[in-house]
């Protein structure tokens, strides 16, 4: 009996103890971006500007507060620019700014002139395409105050002409412009039956550029040690595409920059090309879901497509999670790679508008005195959630469906579906509003005595709960046998304890008796027989006894069980 309830005790404490840890993730992010907030604190924030961007993107995002990085960041530019004009590191302060609300228009206008000629340019092609028996058409081509007459006659350009024609296309560079700029942009007027495209070609592949006019010529990309690099242009464009400035650069990254994960991130980023998404999505490591086995590369992917893309993500940022250090919340104890991991982990939130008043210090990523919060729900608590800047507790509803029977939800509160006129129309701590809706009053103690809630409902603890114990949760129940266990084991254990010892023999009659003492000599003296009053030496049958306690123990099981259900 024993062993089978301790046997009965130790499966439900460890199986309980399973569905609490089921949704167990080790080591939580708020470790990491802690982790983060102080090595950049203890840092004076550092000098990398690389770094330090990653770091205030992700720490806002948390609702750190970053403004130590902020000011540090501005410390660090030079005019309009970082890093004696590195553009990727200056692509990444721009849109670090930008983000916390900061006047970025310099940096910006600074980062669109760095866009230069792509030096290993291939050839630009403007192709006609016509109906079949549609005769001889004329076609013009504007470009710069020029007019370029030719003429096609299904699918082929005829007459004599001094520039690289093919049968439906013509150079550029040799018949319009010598050299194609950063940007070009031109109109075709033909007959209705051509249709104009812009080509652009590399070697053996062929890219459509354009089809609709006017025909833009997009020939430029960033320089690095006076060249053309992906990397650089790679992280060019993506911030001037998200702060919404021109760039010209995708001729180039999708000829010269498709090779890898990175590569193909940011050109999803660029493009939404689903030839780039499913690139990555088959380059995801099947048994794991990182990219390569980097932690770095696997945060860049989820960037890239956790918005729009139909490529699960689940796998990957579990991967991540997995791959927390233990000991003090970080990645790899590096700090760009834990600013980078975080940053896809976590919702990006609201970029504070260039056009909003300077009086407005909301989602600039710095707790202002006044505010309790700066967009993230994290600093707020269980239950709680960042509204502009102040934590508001969750609303009970946001749907009907999530309201009990006869039940509507209005502003976040389930209400009943009861038209009325007055408060007496309404059912116990509800009160008719203006709009003749019941409504339910807001009192500190919703009750004293179970006459003071609804017909289905009681008082516990101060609150009207209801008495329908359907649908109760398996933790709750869980912890009443628990109880109840515990109360029976307990009860079975005092008894055996205090009421089942053996007897001790007693001495023959006329035997001698013997008296030993530990320490002591051994004495020969007799022992002395005491009186003890009868009534003393009765004692309640041990079956009584026992009976009374495990009783006991019961009541107590069972109305610490009554008082849970009552609460829940």
């Amino acid at each position: 009996m024993k062993r089978g309830i301790l046997v009965g005790l130790l499966f439900l404490i460890v199986f309980s103890s399973n569905v609490y840890a089921a949704n167990d993730t080790g080591v939580e992010l708020v470790d990491g971006f802690n982790w983060l907030d102080e090595e950049m604190k203890q840092t004076n924030w550092g000098s990398n500007v690389e770094q330090l961007s990653w770091s205030i993107l992700a720490l806002r995002n948390a609702g750190y507060d970053v403004s130590g990085g902020i000011n540090k960041l501005k410390d660090l530019r030079q005019i309009d620019h970082w890093d004696d004009g590195d553009v990727k590191k200056s692509a990444l302060a721009t849109l670090t700014l930008y983000k916390v609300g900061e006047n970025v228009d310099q940096e910006i206008e600074w980062l669109k002139n760095k866009q230069e000629k792509n030096l290993r340019s291939g050839s630009w092609f403007v192709q006609f395409l016509t109906s079949s028996n549609s005769g001889e058409v004329e076609c013009h081509l504007y470009y710069d105050e020029q007019d370029k007459v030719f003429f096609i006659n299904d699918s082929e350009i005829v007459g004599e002409s001094s520039c690289d024609v093919g049968e439906n296309w013509i150079n550029f560079e040799s018949c319009v412009q010598e050299t194609a700029g950063v940007y070009e942009d031109m109109s075709v007027d033909c007959d209705s039956t051509v249709d104009a495209s812009l080509l652009y070609n590399r070697g053996t592949e062929y890219y459509i550029v354009d089809q609709i006019e006017p025909l833009e010529i997009e020939n430029g990309c960033f320089f690095r040690r006076n060249n053309c690099n992906c990397d650089a242009t790679q992280y060019g464009s993506w911030v001037l595409d998200k702060l919404g400035d021109n760039y010209y650069t995708k001729p180039y990254l999708r000829s010269e920059c498709n090779n890898d994960v990175s590569d193909n991130s940011f050109l999803y980023m660029l493009t939404g090309s689903r030839v780039y998404s499913d690139y990555l999505d088959e380059s995801m490591s099947n048994n794991d879901g990182s990219w390569e086995g980097s932690e770095e590369l696997t945060a860049l992917a989820i960037i890239a497509l956790r918005d729009g893309s139909s490529v699960s993500l689940t796998t990957s940022k579990n991967w991540l999670e997995s791959r927390q250090r233990e000991d003090d919340g970080s990645w790899s104890g590096d700090v760009k790679t834990t600013a980078m991991v975080l940053y896809s982990l976590t919702k990006e939130i609201s970029v504070v508008s260039n056009q909003t008043s300077t009086n407005t210090t909301c989602y600039n990523g710095v707790v202002d005195v006044g505010e309790e919060c700066d967009g993230s729900d994290l600093v707020c608590g269980e239950g709680k959630i960042c509204e502009g800047c102040s934590c508001v507790s969750l609303p009970d509803c946001e749907f009907d469906s999530e309201c009990g029977d006869g039940d509507v939800c209005v502003g976040g509160v389930c209400v009943l579906d009861t038209g009325c006129d007055i408060d007496d129309d309404c059912g116990l701590g509800y009160y008719c509003t203006s709009a003749n809706i019941c409504e339910r009053e807001s009192v500190d103690d919703e009750c004293d005595f179970n006459s003071d809630c609804l017909s289905d409902q009681e008082c516990v603890s101060g609150s009207c709960v209801s008495t329908d114990d359907e649908g109760g949760s398996f933790v709750t129940w869980l912890i009443i046998i628990v109880i109840v266990l515990l109360g029976a084991a307990g009860g079975y254990f005092g008894y055996k304890q205090y009421f089942s010892k053996k007897k001790k023999k007693p001495s023959l009659p006329g035997g001698p008796t013997k008296s030993f003492s530990f320490g002591k000599k051994p004495t020969n003296y007799p022992t002395t027989k005491q009186r003890v009053p009868a009534s003393s030496t009765q004692r309640m049958p041990a079956k009584d006894m026992k009976g009374d306690r495990i009783e006991r123990q019961l009541d107590r099981s069972l109305k610490k069980a009554k008082d849970l259900l009552g609460r829940k």
